[in-house]
This record gives structure tokens, sequence and C-alpha cells, in this order.
């Protein structure tokens, strides 16, 4: 369930990633209004600003949502009573509605399932919502920042209006194809967000320890020495993890090609970045840890049972770890 929760929140984080340069659709379209919100170049600044912010809570409020679908109201819409099974039908249909032998392993497949039909829910409306705002930015731009309590209300009715709709609309005959084109685009976007993050904290404290030499005579060197540790840390970890993986996912093809392919790739970034005239050390370290981490969410969800421990577990720390990288993206 983990890595379906991931994905659609990746999706999400895609449109949201548009979603900043959009405007609300609850916005006055009197035309006076318009000169006088896009009058300064200050206002309309200060427009984007709150509407980022927002932005960042509404996302913050689909994750908690999407966590509430998935493991509350997912699995609750089994009921038989003739007055709800009008609803939990939609629940149960386009592929959750299972026939196995065992009575028990029915009942967990099915729940699964309506817990992942809720995380679609609530994805594909955040995913539209913030679609609509990347459109109406062409006209009103710095409308934005504007009536974000008029939005969040549209919002939730959405995510709540999607609890009578039917499964196919969200499984692999609907939406989920989409969020999977999405997942994959936000990946390398957040490769080229983590970069500059990393170029700039490595900017950051280059910068500080040059206005300490300049203060006093080898007292930039602490921050020199920081970076050194950072990138021990994070070169350590990789490479911790690694040795781990190699150890608990071998002997299977699929999985060491995978851990091999994030060894060269860690090695040919490094020598690469070291090579440069504009070289980072900090930059490649960050982006070798980030590296193990997609190498191990694609072992973690090996289908293969006999290739895969973690097989048919919650992970919830590839959720949590998900989730910062997609704050620190978001947040950026």
């Amino acid at each position: 369930m983990g890595n379906l929760f991931a994905l659609c929140c990746a999706a999400n984080c895609v449109a949201g990633v548009c979603g900043r340069l959009g405007s609300c659709l609850c916005g006055s379209r009197n035309g006076n209004d318009d000169d006088s919100y896009i009058s300064t170049a200050s206002n309309a600044y200060t427009q984007v600003t709150k509407g980022r912010k927002n932005s960042v809570w509404l996302l913050t409020v689909s994750v908690i949502l999407a966590l509430v679908y998935q493991y509350w109201l997912g699995p609750a819409m089994d009921s038989d009573e003739s007055y709800e099974e009008w609803v939990t039908d939609r629940w149960t249909s386009g592929g959750c509605d299972y026939d196995e032998r065992d009575k028990n392993l029915e009942d967990e497949y099915e729940e699964t399932c309506r817990g992942n039909a809720g995380v679609y829910r609530v994805c594909m409306v955040t995913s539209l919502f913030f679609l609509i705002l990347a459109i109406r930015v062409k006209s009103r731009p710095s409308s934005f920042g504007m009536n974000w309590g008029c939005k969040s209300l549209w919002y939730i009715a959405g995510v709540i209006g999607t609890i009578f709709l039917p499964n196919e609309i969200f499984n692999d005959t609907g939406y989920l194809q989409f969020a999977r084109i999405g997942g994959c685009l936000f990946i390398l976007l957040q490769q080229i967000i983590l970069i500059d993050m990393a170029y700039q904290w490595n900017d950051s404290w280059v910068r500080k320890a040059d206005e300490a030499e300049r203060e006093e005579f080898g007292s930039g060197k602490k921050w020199l020495t920081r970076i050194l540790i950072a990138c021990g840390v994070l070169y350590g970890g990789a490479i911790a993890c690694l040795g781990v993986m190699f150890d608990e996912f071998k002997g299977c093809a699929s999985n060491e090609a995978f851990m091999s392919l994030t060894v060269v790739g860690i090695v040919a970034i490094t020598v690469v970045q070291l090579l440069g005239e504009e070289g980072s050390l900090l930059t490649s370290a960050s982006i070798s840890a980030y590296s193990v981490y997609l190498c191990f969410m694609a072992v973690s969800k090996n289908p293969e049972e006999e290739c895969n421990p973690l097989y048919g577990e919650d992970n919830t720390l590839a959720i949590a770890i998900a989730s910062v990288f997609t704050v620190l993206s978001m947040t950026w």
C-alpha cells in the first residue's frame, strides 16, 4: 500500500508545483479588481508567496485525508446494510471483488484494495484542483494568494464527493494511469530540486567559511569541516544502506541489477563532480543518498515474494521518507 500512496502523492506534487503558478476559481472577475491586484510588483510577490504557503498547507491536508481514506474509510466500506450498500458497492467494484477459497485472505485483499481506492480518490481531487489553478494563472496570476478559505471548501467538497463515485474512475482504467506518469515526472523534477538545494547548502557554508576567514585567519575551517562531516554522513549512510540491501535482497537478478546500477551511478556522479570546475562533493553526497533511497523503494516493492523480505508489509519508513522529500521539494 505504501508505494501506491507515495506514487499518487508524487503525482499530486507535480500538479502542486504547477498549481503554485495558478489562481483561484473563487476570485472576482471584475476588471477593476484585476488592475488593483496586479498594480504593483510587490503586491504580486506577496500574493504568490501567500499562495505557495497555502499550497503546502493544502497538500499536507491531502496527505492526512489520504491516510484517513486508506486506513479507515476504505476498510470500513464493507457494510451489507441495504441503506449503505449503494455506497459500498462503488468501493468494491472495479477489481476489489476477489473470489478466493480462503475467506480470510479474500477479506484481506478486498480491504487493501478499498484502502488503495480511497487514496486514489483524494489524489485525483488534489491533482485536478491544482491543475485548474495552474490554468487560471494565465488570466489572473496575482489572485493565486487570495480566497484560500473558499478554495479549501471546494477542495473538501470534492474529496467528500468522491465517496459516491465507482472505483472504475480511479483504478487502472482511469486516474491511476495518469498518476503513474505524474509520479515519474515528479521523481525527475525532485532530483533537479534536490541538486539545487544541495548546491545552495554547499555555497552557503563555503560563503560563511570565506566570511569567517576574512574576520579571523583560520576561523573558516570549521565551516569546511562541517561540509566534510556532512559528506561523510551522507556517503556513509548510503554505503551502509547498500550493504544491508545487498545482504537482504540478494538472490534475484532484478534486485541485484538495481543495486549494482546504483553503485555505478554513485561512483559516476562523484567523479564527474570532482573533475568539474563547479564541483561540489556535498551535492554528490546528497544525490547519492537519494539514489539509494530510490533503489530501496524499487527492491522493497518487488512483487516476487522470494525476492522481497518485506513482501506484504506496510513500509511505514518508506512513506515517512517520501513525505520528507515531498515537503522539501514543495518548500523549495
